[in-house]
């Protein structure tokens, strides 16, 4: 028979049964905070393949969710079901953390994708793999790096200054344009205050309001103004100016384009004087034409009236003594064509001192002088045929007279006399 346990037996196992649950409680906790410790290590990180690995034979202890929808569940190894590799991949970190215990990280492409892996240590004989995927990170990056190439090709090779200042307008951009405008090399100009190293000092009050003004945000700011070079040179620069902000829209700084316009300016100049020189000539010399042009009128004026003088004269001579001479020659012929002829003369005298023959013989009218004989008659009334007798041309010979009087003085193929428009001339 067995012994009955004594008091002190059963006290005693009660003691250690006591602490016993103890333990388990304890072991309890310490596995419910190992559970939340892997909860947060693997499962509350997001967009990762989240590990936890035994050392050396590099076999999953406990992994995410995003892990075991790959199949890296506990059990399997890592390099199996992460990568599809019969053996580990050639760039794990695990045997440099095992042998340093600390942190690792790596980024490389596999099989077209991009990753980043990190090792870190998590117990004596465990660890936490975390494999990131970082393809479109890493073209962002190509992206930007590729602007950032082109961008800096282009201030480089632009003929145009650039300058980059920070909010204290210390330089930090300075580009070989700028070298070559105002002298200063790049190593010269980096960390320089841009007002004290190139503007000169009676206008360093414009510029300091100006870049104040730029910088409060209340305007981009174009200037032309004068800038010092390195040896001293004084030269006119145009600016264009805008601010600069990070990411978050802050002003941090200024930028600026700037070209050297001296010589544009000095031509300007010299076009002004010479426009202004032009001008003063055209003024002068419009003067002097206006003075030629007056006397000109005098001289036209004067050059009529004595025309009308010796019209004036020519007839006076006329009626004092041809006009009697013609008429003792009528009384003295008793012959019809004697007197038609005689009239004729008469009429032809008259007509020189008037303004109807002047017209006719007008070389824009462009008669002959026969022509201007068959006007001379067709005025008085006479016939076709009276006109063939004192002329002693044929009927066919007037006629043809007639037509080209008519084309040449407007009329042809017009409803209109021609004796009523030769005494409209006068």
């Amino acid at each position: 028979m067995t012994e009955k346990p004594t008091y002190r037996d059963l006290e005693k196992r009660i003691q250690e049964l006591e602490r016993s649950q103890s333990e388990i409680k304890h072991a309890k906790s310490d596995f419910e905070k190992e559970l939340r410790l892997r909860t947060v290590l693997l499962d509350n990180i997001p967009d990762c393949i989240a590990l936890i690995i035994k050392k050396g034979s590099r076999e999953i202890v406990a992994s995410n969710k995003v892990a075991q929808e790959l199949g890296a569940v506990p059990g399997q190894l890592c390099f199996k079901k992460c990568a599809m590799r019969d053996d580990p991949c050639s760039w794990c970190q695990a045997p440099k953390l095992w042998e340093t215990d600390q942190l690792q990280r790596i980024e490389v492409e596999y099989r077209g994708v991009w990753y980043k892996g990190i090792w870190a240590p998590f117990d004596e004989d465990l660890y936490i793999h975390y494999i990131f995927n970082i393809t479109e990170r890493k073209r962002v990056e190509e992206s930007l790096r590729n602007s950032e190439y082109q961008l800096n090709s282009h201030i480089k090779n632009t003929p145009v200054g650039v300058v980059l200042c920070d909010f204290n307008h210390n330089i930090t951009e300075w580009n070989p344009a700028a070298e070559a405008i105002f002298g200063y090399s790049e190593a010269e100009a980096l960390g320089k205050n841009v007002i004290e190293l190139i503007v000169p000092g009676n206008v360093k009050r414009l510029v300091v309001g100006l870049f104040k003004d730029l910088l409060s945000e209340k305007e981009n700011v174009r200037s032309i103004n004068e800038n010092i070079t390195k040896d001293g040179r004084y030269i006119m620069c145009d600016w264009y100016n805008t601010v600069l902000k990070d990411a978050d829209g802050k002003v941090i700084g200024m930028a600026a384009l700037v070209l050297d316009v001296t010589a544009t300016k000095e031509i300007d100049r010299k076009l002004k004087k010479l426009n202004g020189e032009l001008e003063n000539r055209i003024k002068e010399r419009t003067s002097s034409l206006e003075d030629v042009n007056t006397a000109l009128r005098v001289l036209l004026k004067k050059r009529e009236e004595d025309k009308n003088q010796i019209g004036e004269n020519i007839y006076a001579n006329f009626k004092s003594v041809i006009q009697p001479l013609l008429n003792q020659l009528k009384i003295s012929f008793a012959l019809d064509t004697h007197e038609d002829i005689l009239e004729i003369l008469e009429t032809s005298i008259k007509e020189m001192t008037t303004s109807f023959s002047k017209k006719l013989a007008d070389p824009i009218m462009g008669l002959t002088p026969t022509e201007i004989q068959v006007a001379a008659l067709v005025k008085e009334g006479k016939t076709n045929k009276e006109i063939t007798k004192i002329l002693n041309k044929s009927i066919r010979a007037v006629s043809s007279h007639r037509d080209n009087i008519r084309q040449k003085l407007g009329l042809k193929n017009k409803k209109k006399n021609l004796r009523s428009y030769l005494l409209s001339l006068g």
